[in-house]
């Protein structure tokens, strides 16, 4: 943190202890929930990035149709839905996307019922993926029970296995001792 500023930097780094070249992947679990997330809320994402809707897992109730589309507007069970807006409580959803194709590594989640906005930033570079999970009252069983409401947008390096980004070629590597540094910056900021 710095003086005055209303901003976490973080930085980090990974380094390789094998004695061997490693694949692997590497991402952050931001996650949002009330009082700052309601049904008023809005993302904001440079660009239009590729959006991969993964099926529910059947104790998870969507609106949305499994497949690929493009940021923002997606294809739902009911008519096209603008992924932008994030589900209140009451429209008990759980779903969950990926998004490719980042112009930027940034991201903008605004309340204007709190005139607060969330933003994230980060290296496009290394972590070229979004996750980005909504449980709006929408997932039932073990854990969830139907309870929780929070949306998660998670800047990874890939896709959600390793095997996967390396048969897709986006798995990071490091040969054998070496390091990867980067940075990302958290601020709440008055709209």
């Amino acid at each position: 943190m710095e003086k005055d500023a209303p901003t976490l930097f973080l930085e980090e780094a990974v380094t390789n202890l094998s004695e061997e070249k490693m694949e692997f992947l590497w991402g952050h679990h931001p996650a949002f929930g009330a009082p700052f997330l309601s049904g008023s809320c809005r993302l904001e994402i440079p660009g239009n990035p590729q959006v991969e809707i993964i099926a529910g897992d059947g104790a998870s109730h969507t609106n949305l149709l499994p497949g690929k589309g493009k940021w923002p507007t997606v294809s739902g069970k009911k008519g096209p839905v603008d992924i932008r807006e994030v589900p209140s409580f009451k429209d008990k959803v759980s779903n969950l996307f990926f998004l490719t194709n980042l112009k930027e590594g940034r991201y903008r989640i605004k309340n204007p019922e709190k005139k607060l906005s969330f933003m994230m930033e980060w290296d496009a570079k290394i972590f070229s993926h979004l996750w980005y999970w909504q449980v709006a009252g929408g997932s039932f069983n073990y854990p969830w029970w139907g309870r929780t409401y929070n949306i998660a947008l998670e800047p990874f390096s890939g896709p959600p296995t390793l095997a996967q980004a390396v048969k897709e070629g986006n798995a990071l590597s490091l040969k054998a001792g070496k390091t990867l540094k980067t940075a990302l910056a958290a601020s709440f900021v008055a709209l």
